[in-house]
């Protein structure tokens, strides 16, 4: 599959946590941009709260993502992206396509 680079507009929300723990949030945060709040909040089942809430810390992580392109798993039947860093795991969730 080919690597592209990453577009926060394709992107709903990233992971920051510790590498070889779960993504519930237990070892990590999870952090969603304002513009997908709404869907994001229906996707989970609850409303996503204004502290979770930060585009300069997606845009961060998927700066990070971006520069280390050639290490970042693509699991596009997941709609996620996935780059271990040291210790350190960062995920970014896609903005499903709507389905037919």
């Amino acid at each position: 599959m080919d690597k592209q680079t990453i577009k926060i507009e394709n992107v709903s929300s990233v992971y920051s946590g510790r590498d070889g723990f779960c993504c519930c949030g237990c070892a990590g945060k999870h952090t969603y941009r304002e513009a997908t709040r709404s869907e994001a909040g229906k996707k989970r089942g609850y409303d996503v709260r204004d502290e979770e809430i930060s585009d300069r810390s997606v845009a961060t992580i998927i700066g990070k993502m971006n520069r280390n392109l050639a290490a970042v798993d693509f699991d596009r039947s997941a709609d996620l992206a996935t780059l271990v860093v040291g210790k350190r795991l960062y995920v970014a969730y896609f903005v499903s396509a709507p389905k037919a």
